[in-house]
């Protein structure tokens, strides 16, 4: 099971999500959340999170330790890796400050950056919004964890 908010389906759609996960997909809310696998930190059988979009406002909400969502619930409490693809419009003292708060969690890493094309001024930029760049990462650190369950 694998959530998304009404904002991130601006992005990319329920269709898209379950194309890509093989599983059921539902709205980042109370009465959608047809599990409550995300009381125990999970969503299904899932291995990894990846948070696509990673907005300014969620970045925020997650590092404050808000759990307002089924889905921030889930993160709040969860032990797998967390993956966020940042779409921060820039960043100055108090985003930094909250984002390397969230990051100082041993499970919550970014997507690797990858320059894109600014829509304001036609500018390159680095920027986190990679949703390839982090289902790499995401298959990668499942590798790692299941190679190192095998050796125990």
């Amino acid at each position: 099971m694998r959530g998304t908010s009404r904002s991130a389906s601006r992005f990319v759609t329920k269709d898209a999500i379950v194309g890509l996960c093989n599983g059921q997909v539902w709205e980042d809310e109370w009465d959608d959340a047809k599990s409550e696998d995300w009381r125990q930190g999970r969503t299904g059988d899932s291995d990894c999170i990846v948070v696509f979009p990673a907005s300014l406002d969620t970045v925020m909400r997650l590092a404050q330790g808000r759990s307002d969502s089924p889905a921030l619930m889930m993160m709040q409490v969860t032990h797998l890796p967390i993956i966020l693809c940042e779409a921060l419009p820039v960043i100055n003292s108090v985003i930094e400050h909250w984002r390397n708060i969230l990051l100082e969690r041993p499970n919550v890493t970014t997507a690797p950056p990858v320059v894109g094309t600014k829509a304001t001024d036609r500018d390159s930029q680095e920027t986190g919004f990679n949703l390839p760049g982090a289902i790499e990462m995401a298959n990668e650190l499942i590798s790692a964890t299941r190679e190192g369950d095998c050796g125990e």
